[in-house]
């Protein structure tokens, strides 16, 4: 096994920009684009520039059995808590459309036995590294002018699998920010005839 290609996704929605005829649907897409490298380098203030996301998104939420609702601050705190905790994004189906983003893909999310253990997992607590893989399909409506509304994240619990990886193929924080850094581009003004 290797280390996850964490490029996958910037290079599929790129492919998906060059192919939207519709300003708007190209816009959700950049906006999309920028949000994914913004998160996974950490820079998660960047999230919610005025032209990124609505001044008071809502996140509908159903991960590994539980199932919450954020807004606002709720939603600022909840990024400021992910920064370090890794995934990666594997076999994505991404689609866009004048309502906003919809993606089927599963995620790979980097965690030790002592974190799968304290989250109620059957794992032994330990410093061996797991791949904790769930299958998940998210909505995120966009406003007119493409900004995030929310998100709506639901993954299939019985599709989860936890498996063993080793050290040398985890994601870190400071591979995504030395590989996905050079990709961040500013994102492009709205078409004034759109707004």
């Amino acid at each position: 096994m290797a280390k996850a290609d964490l490029t996958n996704i910037p290079r599929a929605l790129d492919a998906l920009i060059r192919t939207a005829r519709e300003p708007l649907r190209r816009h959700i897409l950049e906006v999309v684009r920028r949000h994914y490298l913004l998160e996974l380098t950490g820079r998660w203030p960047e999230l919610f520039a005025p032209d990124m996301m609505v001044e008071e998104p809502v996140y509908f939420l159903d991960l590994d059995g539980a199932s919450v609702t954020l807004t606002g601050k709720e939603v600022q705190a909840f990024y400021e808590q992910q920064v370090g905790h890794m995934f990666s994004v594997h076999d994505p189906v991404l689609t866009v459309s004048d309502a906003g983003f919809w993606a089927d893909s599963s995620f790979h999310f980097y965690m030790t036995g002592h974190e799968l253990a304290a989250q109620g997992f059957p794992i032994e607590p330990s410093d061996d590294w797991f791949t904790k893989r769930n299958r998940i399909l998210m909505y995120w409506p966009h406003d007119r002018r493409g900004r995030i509304i929310g998100e709506h994240v639901h993954d299939h619990v019985a599709a989860r699998e936890i498996v063993p990886i080793a050290t040398r193929d985890v994601i870190t924080l400071d591979d995504a920010v030395r590989t996905l850094t050079p990709l961040i581009r500013p994102l492009p003004r709205f078409p004034a005839a759109q707004e």
